[in-house]
């Protein structure tokens, strides 16, 4: 509910962008790094920069795109983790309407730090 309308109503517009910011959801949030479609196999880049792998078999996907071969690379996800015969894997997907390859503040990488910064602190 919209604290403005005391009514309750969604105002005409993007709903999908209010709806997630009212209801954030619980997942990790990456990029998707690598697809083999041949393979059936993908790699999720975490937020600290890791890779983790998912089987097209194995991930349910949730959000616009229902199939992992709708996946793009560069395309920022959700994403919940669990461990499988190969170690630990990407176990759950989710797409998002309004993110696209927009990367959300969480997956920047900060500027690496130089040996001048280090000498002068």
């Amino acid at each position: 509910m919209v604290e403005d309308d005391p009514k309750g109503e969604v105002p005409e517009g993007n709903t999908d962008r209010l709806a997630a910011e009212e209801q954030p959801d619980l997942y990790y949030h990456g990029i998707i790094r690598r697809l083999s479609h041949r393979k059936g196999t993908g790699v999720v880049r975490t937020a600290s920069g890791k890779d983790v792998r998912f089987s097209y078999q194995m991930v349910l996907m949730s959000g616009p795109v229902r199939s992992p071969k709708g996946l793009r690379e560069g395309m920022v996800v959700g994403y919940d983790l669990g461990w499988g015969g190969q170690g630990l894997q990407v176990t759950k997907i989710k797409t998002y309407p309004h993110m696209g390859r927009e990367r959300p503040a969480a997956l920047e990488q900060p500027p690496p730090s130089t040996t001048a910064d280090k000498s002068q602190g």
